[in-house]
């Protein structure tokens, strides 16, 4: 019983013992033909696929690792390209809006420009009369000193040269105070346009300023400009970029709105709602397309690619005031039955600025 039995069953027991600590490499056999030869076989079988399942599972960890370490070499590979790619979208977005800004600040000082050479325009006929007025004052003056200097003055030459002299000074001062209220209006606005200051002002007056000054313009079309603007409208905010709107509102409805019409009209009313003032901008030009009114506040966006349009007008106009004066903008357009621009801006506007990049918004 010991040699048949109870020792094949202990050399059984140890070889499962092994087989459990994962000693595999030690084959299992009795050469027996009875039960215990049976069991000895079917141990040496599970040692043969349980070495073969290790080894596989060896081999598969093995490539685990490589796949794990050439999958970490290429998330490394690729975040790095990432960041280079973040690097190269930042710079080159950086350079689109310092593009766009200097663009916008190019079309800002254009129509500062634009402005200067029609004031320049509407103050040659006053100052040109002006002109005209006191040379021929003088002309009188010499004479009159002359026939004072031979004694041959008489009482009707002192009488004409004191209604001469009356008329002209009458011309002179209308001319002068024609130049002076123009040059006022420049000036406030210049200053106004090329600075973001913040102050309170009149809507109607500083309106008035601007329609003044686009005069010149507007009358070498046949487009008309009125304001319907209650005088007791009162703004705690940036003249110069509401200036900036209203100029590129009208601009834009010349330009092309009006078109090639005949004739047409645009008005500007506004009305006090609580704290805030509603404008409405409206002309009767030939209308937005339904197919592109969703795109006329995008940079860049122009029917008039390639024919002096920059796309920067009303995209200008939308952050100027949406990020600096605090309101919204909205359009409706019907072809054929002209345009109406609505802001809706506070009496008293958000924040401070403190330089020109507000005009552009980010």
């Amino acid at each position: 019983m010991q040699w048949r039995l109870v020792r094949p069953v202990k050399i059984l027991m140890e070889k499962s013992d092994r087989l459990a600590n994962g000693e595999l490499d030690e084959p299992i056999a009795l050469n027996r033909e009875d039960e215990l030869g049976r069991l000895a076989h079917s141990l040496e079988m599970t040692r043969r696929a349980l070495k073969h399942s290790f080894g596989e599972l060896e081999i598969k960890n093995q490539q685990l690792l490589e796949y794990s370490s050439t999958l970490e070499s290429k998330v490394k590979q690729r975040t790095h390209e990432l960041e280079n790619a973040n690097t190269n979208l930042e710079a080159a977005l950086k350079d689109i809006n310092s593009a766009q800004a200097e663009l916008a600040r190019v079309e800002r000082m254009a129509a500062l420009c634009s402005m200067v050479a029609g004031v320049a325009h509407e103050l040659n006929t006053p100052l040109g009369n002006c002109l005209l007025v006191a040379s021929t004052l003088e002309d009188e003056t010499r004479r009159l000193l002359q026939m004072v200097e031979e004694g041959q003055i008489r009482r009707s030459d002192l009488t004409r040269y004191a209604s001469t002299a009356l008329d002209s000074t009458k011309l002179l001062l209308r001319g002068l105070q024609q130049s002076a209220h123009l040059v006022g209006d420049f000036k406030q606005v210049a200053v106004d346009q090329s600075s973001a200051q913040r102050r309170k002002f009149g809507l109607l007056v500083t309106l008035q300023e601007l329609s003044a000054l686009l005069h010149s313009g507007l009358k070498k079309t046949p487009y008309t400009l009125d304001l319907d603007i209650p005088a007791d409208i009162e703004l705690d905010s940036y003249p110069g970029p509401l200036g900036q709107v209203f100029t590129n509102l009208v601009n834009n409805a010349v330009i092309h709105g009006l078109e090639g019409k005949p004739s047409g009209s645009m008005r500007c009313s506004a009305e006090r709602q609580g704290d805030h003032v509603q404008i409405v901008f409206t002309d009767d030009g030939k209308g937005i397309p339904q197919d592109i009114i969703n795109r006329i506040f995008e940079p860049f966006f122009t029917t008039k690619f390639g024919q002096g349009g920059s796309g920067l007008g009303l995209s200008i106009t939308f952050n100027m005031v949406t990020n600096v004066l605090g309101g919204t903008i909205h359009v409706t357009s019907n072809p054929g039955a002209g345009t109406r621009f609505e802001l809706r801006l506070p009496l008293v506007a958000p924040g401070d600025a403190k330089d020109d990049t507000m005009y552009f918004g980010s």
